[in-house]
């Protein structure tokens, strides 16, 4: 044990690992599992939450090397086209249908029961406030609950509940990895304000072939996608400004409260939720912190 009380050393024996919510920043879970697994640990108990249910999720059902890949091959303006999907319904802009699509060939169409590992996600109940932890079911509409960012996706109903997205009540799930089973656990907090080292802006496959024009229409992407600028100014990211200040909040009482081994926060706080184009960039700023910790103990 290290002076704080804390495991000097990370092992994958009985290890939880909780993956937060955070949008684009979330795909630095990503470059820590790689690295982790890279150093012969692997996480025995999952709980995420948002994006972080989703990386969870490949994880946890044996498809991670699938997720990996498929992001390497991601093209931007596909990437952009899973949020045109507008309903323009009274509790949200986007359906989901395109975003779920996507998921459905990372993640398996199956239950809780017949994947891998243990694992949860969390979604908030909108009617109470109340942090729900889903670990029973089926796999796809719990992860759709839990990505439910409000006012961009629909809310999606289980059973009397309507649910939102997990980062308004648990955007740290460090207590869902204790109700797994996880003697330990590594909490990854991608809300948080460190600024990202690397800035690659991977762009749509026709931008980087069109000379002359590339940051023209990198612009344009970012305007699609509600961000109009590098300070955020477009509407989705000043929503999802709004909501990070409160899942902030929320994160840093969730660890104090629930006191995980250990702490990690990859520095991607200034990546906007809905910037994909930094796809990237998170997963390696991902890697360098589980590097850093690995390193460290």
């Amino acid at each position: 044990m290290g002076e704080s009380g804390k495991p000097s050393r990370v092992t994958g024996d009985g290890l939880g690992i909780a993956l937060g919510s955070g949008g684009a920043r979330g795909l630095a879970h990503v470059g820590v599992l790689q690295t982790l697994l890279e150093n012969g640990i692997a996480p025995e108990f999952v709980a995420g939450t948002s994006m972080g249910a989703i990386v969870g999720a490949a994880y946890a059902s044996g498809n991670f090397g699938r997720l990996v890949d498929t992001l390497k091959a991601m093209d931007m303006a596909e990437a952009a086209s899973l949020f045109f999907d507008f309903g323009f319904m009274k509790s949200g802009l986007v359906k989901g249908r395109r975003v779920m699509d996507f998921i459905a060939t990372v993640v398996p169409d199956t239950t809780f029961d017949s994947i891998g590992l243990p694992f949860a996600v969390m979604a908030t109940d909108i009617a109470t406030g109340a942090a729900i932890r889903i670990s029973r079911g089926r796999l796809l509409p719990a992860i759709r609950a839990s990505i439910s960012i409000p006012g961009v996706f629909t809310p999606v109903r289980r059973g009397s509940a309507l649910l939102v997205d997990g980062g308004v009540s648990s955007p740290v799930p460090v207590a869902a990895a204790r109700f797994l089973g996880a003697r330990r656990v590594l909490a990854v907090n991608v809300d948080n304000q460190g600024r990202c080292p690397y800035s690659t802006h991977r762009l749509p496959k026709f931008v980087n072939q069109a000379i002359g024009i590339r940051e023209k229409l990198h612009d344009a992407l970012r305007r699609e996608l509600g961000i109009a600028d590098e300070r955020g100014q477009g509407f989705f990211d000043m929503l999802s400004r709004t909501t990070r200040i409160c899942e902030d909040r929320i994160a840093q009482w969730e660890m104090e409260r629930e006191r995980p081994e250990w702490i990690l926060e990859p520095a991607v706080g200034d990546i906007p939720t809905m910037d994909f184009t930094r796809v990237d960039d998170a997963i390696m700023a991902g890697r360098d912190a589980a590097g850093k910790l690995l390193c460290q103990t």
